[in-house]
């Protein structure tokens, strides 16, 4: 048993096998039949959150004006382009490829949250100070979660066992283990969303708010749906922000350095498992 599993992980030490298409991406998994993932949030997320930031403007700025409107409308149209470009020709599932659809998930984000709570604070009637209270708080919220985990992708890389088994260095070319990453991401303690206690207390928080729905929606300006996504979608959908960073980091910005330093494409691997060997070459 132990000569057979050796013998089935030591192929991904070939260079021809190991690059091939058909080894490293799931059989089924054409970048044609999966084209509506972005479309999906592009029309459907990209379109919610579009309706909620002018919603959430009551009508005090043009539809065109509204900056957190404008916002959405790009990211649907880059969501649906992304679509667009994988149902047109067949991707060779490269990590830039793979990275650029990863974004696509800050749609969940932005309809969930960001659209409401950035109208709210743009047009709303609250007290300057309550504005720039939030405002500040959110931005906080948001920038530690994003430097956290641009941390945790620039020890991955600073590793340089973690990075041989992340960016695999072959002859021909560079390969991307999906498996190898989310190994990595867990080494190092790296959290993509707020653990259950900050949830819970978040919940318990938020919801005696409901009590007072009235006078909160008179403060804003607002419907209370609108003061309940700004306050906690922040907490819950801040996960859409991490997996975009993460998909920028790992699959576009280190991707793009190595194409840099080793003229080599770097491809996307989303079979092989965490523990295949990889060859002796160092990045």
């Amino acid at each position: 048993m132990k000569n057979q599993v050796k013998t089935t992980l030591d192929k991904y030490l070939d260079d021809g096998w190991a690059c091939a298409y058909e080894n490293r991406i799931p059989e089924g998994w054409s970048s044609r039949d999966l084209a509506f993932l972005p479309i999906l949030c592009g029309i459907l997320f990209g379109g919610m959150g579009v309706f909620m930031a002018h919603d959430a403007a009551m009508e005090k700025v043009p539809f065109w004006s509204n900056p957190a409107v404008l916002f959405g409308i790009g990211l649907s149209f880059y969501c649906n382009f992304i679509g667009l470009a994988m149902f047109v020709g067949k991707w060779g599932w490269t990590a830039l490829q793979m990275g650029a659809l990863g974004i696509c998930g800050i749609t969940f984000y932005y309809s969930l949250s960001v659209a409401s709570l950035t109208s709210t604070l743009l047009y709303g009637n609250a007290p300057l100070r309550t504005t720039l209270l939030i405002a500040a708080l959110s931005l906080i919220w948001n920038g530690y979660w994003a430097y956290r985990t641009v941390q945790g992708c620039r020890a991955i890389w600073a590793d340089e066992l973690l990075r041989q088994r992340v960016w695999v260095n072959y002859r021909n070319a560079v390969v991307y283990r999906q498996f190898g990453a989310k190994a990595g991401i867990e080494q190092l303690g790296i959290k993509i969303h707020p653990n259950s206690s900050i949830m819970i207390f978040a919940i318990f928080l938020i919801a005696p708010l409901t009590y007072w729905h009235q006078d909160l929606s008179r403060l804003f300006g607002v419907s209370f749906v609108h003061v309940l996504l700004a306050l906690f979608g922040q907490v819950v959908m801040v996960l859409g922000l991490v997996v975009t960073v993460l998909s920028f980091m790992l699959m576009i910005y280190y991707p793009l350095k190595i194409k840099h330093e080793t003229g080599k494409p770097v491809l996307l691997d989303m079979v092989a498992p965490a523990n295949a060997p990889i060859p002796n070459q160092s990045l």
